[in-house]
C-alpha cells in the first residue's frame, strides 16, 4: 500500500496557503465548529468536515474556517475514535472451545 501525503507535507504548501485563504475568506473568518465554553469565534485554521483518514478530500467543498481552540478538540476526537477503532480492530474474536459442541 503506497502512503499519502502526510499533512506536515501538504500544509506548507503555496496550494494549500490559498486554498486556506479562500475557505477562511469564504467563511467570513468565523468558526464553523462552535464547540461550547472552547470557540472564541474568529476563526485562523482550516478543517476538513470529513478527515483525510476517514476519506475525506481536500476539495473545497470538504473544508470549513475554525478557530485554533475549536480545531485541536475535534482533531483531538477524531485521533481517539481512529484509536478506538484500531484497538478494537486488533482484538481477536473469541473462539467457542473445542469441547463445547
Amino acid at each position: 500500500m503506497a502512503w499519502g501525503k502526510g499533512a506536515s507535507e501538504r500544509v506548507g504548501t503555496a496550494r494549500h496557503k490559498k486554498q486556506r485563504a479562500r475557505i477562511l475568506e469564504r467563511d467570513g473568518y468565523h468558526c464553523q465548529l462552535r464547540y461550547p465554553n472552547r470557540c472564541i469565534g474568529r476563526a485562523t485554521e482550516m478543517d476538513h468536515r470529513i478527515n483525510v483518514a476517514a476519506g475525506g478530500s481536500d476539495d473545497d467543498t470538504n473544508m470549513q474556517a475554525a478557530c485554533h481552540p475549536c480545531h485541536a478538540k475535534k482533531t483531538s476526537n477524531e485521533a481517539q475514535v481512529a484509536l478506538a477503532a484500531k484497538r478494537a480492530k486488533l482484538r481477536l474474536p473469541a473462539e467457542r472451545h473445542p469441547g463445547l459442541q
